[in-house]
């Protein structure tokens, strides 16, 4: 006998009302212990991880999630149509309808009292019988499906630079099956992308099937000089004193190559200077900025003549940087 799916609230342990955040939250938490990388040889681990992501594939989408809440586990079947499941429910006398988690059936009220349990395979059986006119059940010539292929699931670690740029890679699945897939420019940590027909092909025998979709999760390193927000790039730039005080031309890093940032004279730690459209590209939500935040280093100072310049220098505040109206303030 199969065993039976877990409730997808379940899985990730949260409250059926929970919100996106929390819902997140709590896959991340999950994948990042159960991750196979981080578990070598550990198949029940691998196993959490496969089906919590599973579950946040369908709560992380809203439309996929208020289908679960309606239908349950039956909205999760290939070529389910929730307007068929509906039509049958008001087929049967438009009462109260209880949408099926795993392990339980369809349950239908008419409102006398009576209840009928149904087994979600015999459920399913009804929603593509067609109804032929209401509770008597006459049932009309099934319409056609297009048989789909199986969905497939991997996951991918890539560097920070792949993911902000995009990055092609092949994988490999059991059956001797390989696919090469191009990941597009701009995926986050923690995401799931849906490739479409990049999955298993329809079964063999099928006119006009449809191959099945690659679920593609997405997990990526750190970066040690950027990071991250959302399409944004920040990036910290340590400055010389006396390049603080002059002003300079200094290389900074991009994900195309260096440029030259120009820094005005008088420049104080902690000043942060934007460079448009040199963030993370995204298709269907625009370019980014990179924001440099500029740190003013000090130097070790250890010698007598160190220590004199370092008594000009500290007469040149005026008035200490602390003190209400000093030059320092008024400059900031």
């Amino acid at each position: 006998m199969k065993e039976q799916m877990r409730d997808l609230y379940e899985v990730l342990g949260v409250p059926e009302n929970a919100d996106e955040r929390t819902i997140k939250k709590a896959y991340r938490a999950l994948a990042k212990k159960n991750h196979p990388d981080a578990n070598p040889d550990n198949p029940a681990a691998e196993a959490r991880f496969k089906e919590a992501s599973a579950a946040y594939e369908v709560l992380s989408n809203p439309e996929k999630r208020a289908l679960y809440d309606e239908f349950g586990v039956d909205s999760l079947r290939q070529g389910f149509d929730a307007e068929q499941a509906r039509a049958f429910k008001n087929a049967y006398g438009g009462g109260g309808f209880r949408g099926a988690r795993p392990g339980q059936g369809f349950g239908f009220d008419f409102g006398n009292g009576a209840n009928v349990n149904l087994d979600p395979n015999d459920l399913f059986e009804e929603l593509f019988g067609g109804f032929g006119g209401g509770f008597a059940g006459r049932r009309q010539p099934r319409s056609p499906r297009v048989a789909r292929g199986q969905d497939l699931r991997a996951s991918v670690t890539l560097d920070f630079r792949a993911g902000a740029l995009g990055a092609r890679r092949e994988f490999h699945f059991e059956g001797g099956r390989s696919i090469k897939v191009n990941i597009p420019s701009g995926v986050e940590d923690g995401e799931t992308l849906r490739l479409r027909g990049k999955g298993m092909p329809a079964p063999n025998g099928v006119e006009g099937g449809q191959p099945g979709d690659l679920l593609l999760e997405i997990h990526l390193t750190e970066d040690e000089n950027f990071s991250r927000d959302g399409l944004d790039l920040h990036l910290d730039i340590p400055l010389t004193l006396g390049e603080a005080i002059h002003g300079a031309r200094v290389k900074v890093p991009t994900l195309d190559g260096e440029v030259t940032l120009k820094v005005p004279a008088g420049t104080q730690s902690g000043q942060v200077m934007r460079l448009r459209g040199k963030g993370i590209s995204r298709k269907g939500r625009g370019q980014g900025d990179l924001y440099v935040n500029l740190e003013v280093r000090l130097p070790e100072v250890t010698s007598e003549e160190e220590k004199r310049a370092l008594e000009v220098l500290e007469r040149a505040y005026g008035a200490h940087p602390r003190e209400r109206g000093s030059r320092t303030q008024h400059a900031a």
